[in-house]
């Protein structure tokens, strides 16, 4: 019947978005793109699609494109803490950095038991030196999501830095063990310089 008709058309774009999430998912990111450009032509106001599609932009590198997309889901929706962290991260890639650090404290003061988002500004705050806060970061992110694998990732990064290379060993193990992509990615990985010579970083790192 035409009303049922009806509703399905209606909920076609969540529909679209919903299966360009599970796209982005799995790193199929054209496929992805596809859905989302699809999902807003049929309608253009939509918030989370703009915010998903610009994620995918992002990852493509197209930052232009990703925060013209950002800009307008919060111009669509003022109070929208994804699109404000997603945001953040792509100005941070630009070395905006103010910008970046505003979008990621707003996205807290509406959600601050966002570990995403606690992550994200513990990346920032580590960038530009300012360890003490990025640990803060970083620690109530596994408080709130204790498998979180970024984040421990992230930590055994700031304890090198931190010249600390007991704990930086600790948390890249725990990093291994949670995604074991992680031990090639630290084998190359700058933030690891301070105990690149240690002998239990080469067996981490060099281990089949």
């Amino acid at each position: 019947d035409y009303d049922r008709a009806l509703e399905l058309r209606r909920n076609f774009p969540e529909a679209l978005n919903n299966r360009g999430v599970a796209y982005d998912k799995l790193k199929r990111y054209d496929e992805a793109l596809a859905d989302y450009n699809r999902a807003l032509e049929l309608r253009p106001n939509y918030p989370d699609a703009l915010n998903n599609r610009g994620s995918i932009y992002d990852e493509l590198k197209r930052y232009d494109e990703a925060l013209a997309d950002y800009n307008k889901a919060l111009q669509l929706r003022p109070d929208y803490p994804e699109a404000l962290m997603n945001r953040g991260a792509t100005y941070d890639k630009l070395e905006r950095h103010d910008e970046a650090l505003a979008d990621l404290n707003r996205a807290l003061k509406l959600r601050p038991d966002y570990p995403k988002a606690l992550n994200n500004r513990g990346v920032f705050y580590m960038k530009v030196g300012r360890y003490e806060e990025a640990l803060a970061d970083y620690k109530k992110a596994l408080d709130l999501q204790p498998g979180f694998r970024e984040a421990f990732y992230n930590m055994a990064c700031l304890f090198s830095l931190m010249r600390k290379p007991d704990d930086a060993i600790s948390y890249l193990e725990k990093s291994i063990r949670l995604d074991e992509k992680n031990r090639a990615l630290a084998a190359t990985d700058s933030d690891f310089d301070n105990i690149h010579d240690d002998p239990r970083f080469r067996r981490l790192v060099e281990e089949a």
